[in-house]
Formats: structure tokens, C-alpha cells, sequence
């Protein structure tokens, strides 16, 4: 039987998620969701509370990119932020 031809490192099939998911209640998102003041301070927060979920280059600032409605929760805004 030949021996197999085969890589020994790891690689990554699959592009890592860039997406964040924050806890918050629903009825809260709704409100601050269209208030951009209001969404960055959120935002703002929870970097400071929760660094590791951010990318680092969070910290020169970012933001508010786009907003777009949820395919599963139609009646959900998802607003989008870029570094």
C-alpha cells in the first residue's frame, strides 16, 4: 500500500467569526438600538467591562457602521461597528 501524502500543520478550514454578541434585554436594545448616542455608550461600556471580547484595535476607536434587520427576528435592528 503507498503512503499517504498529507500536510502536518494545522490549518484553518473556516474564516473566524468577526461577530460580538452582547447580553442585553430585548426591549432595552429595541430603545437604544435607534439612538446612536445611546448605542455607543452601551458599546462604550462593555468594552471596558468585557475587553477580551473586542478586537484590540478597539481601543483607537471605532465606528457605528450600519444597521440591517435580523433574517430570524424580523422585527430586530442589528447595528454593525467597524475599527
Amino acid at each position: 500500500m503507498p503512503q499517504r501524502n498529507y500536510i502536518k500543520t494545522k490549518e484553518k478550514v473556516s474564516k473566524s467569526s468577526k461577530r460580538i454578541v452582547l447580553a442585553i434585554d430585548l426591549e432595552t436594545y429595541k430603545e437604544i438600538v435607534k439612538i446612536p448616542e445611546a448605542f455607543r455608550a452601551w458599546v462604550d461600556e462593555n468594552i471596558v467591562r468585557h475587553p477580551e471580547l473586542f478586537p484590540s484595535e478597539i481601543v483607537n476607536g471605532y465606528d457605528l457602521h450600519s444597521t440591517r434587520i435580523s433574517g430570524k427576528l424580523p422585527d430586530v435592528i442589528l447595528r454593525r461597528i467597524s475599527t
